[in-house]
């Protein structure tokens, strides 16, 4: 008998390469959401604490209907919330650079069973 996998909320996997698809897409919307805002023609998003085109005050207003995506979005909010603490400004930029580089870095990530393996091969 098989052991079922399960999220923690309830869901099964329905394939193994479904973690890496998910953080692009969610890098990419985050991407467009806040991209929008950059320059002097950047939009203003309306949040509950009023009107706003701050990196770090949209992304803490923003969710995603997958529990999944939604924690990899605060993982994208921690970059904004870093740069804030840190300079106090370019929470936009540092996540648009995020969100870009993103995609780039995962494409040259190996799987971990491919790490797995490479150890098992050099150490034996």
């Amino acid at each position: 008998m098989a052991i079922k996998k399960l999220y923690a909320d309830g869901s099964a996997p329905k394939d193994t390469d479904q973690t890496r698809p998910m953080v692009i897409r969610v890098a990419n919307q985050i991407g467009e959401r806040i991209g929008n805002t950059l320059g002097p023609g950047g939009r203003n998003y309306m949040t509950p604490d009023g009107i706003t085109n701050d990196g770090v005050s949209i992304l803490d207003h923003m969710r995603f209907s997958d529990e999944r995506e939604d924690s990899i979005a605060d993982a994208f909010q921690e970059v904004a919330r870093r740069q804030d603490a840190d300079a106090g400004d370019g929470t936009t930029t540092a996540t648009l650079l995020t969100t870009t580089l993103t995609p780039l870095v995962l494409a040259d990530v190996p799987d971990i069973m491919c790490q797995f393996l490479t150890k098992r091969r050099l150490w034996g």
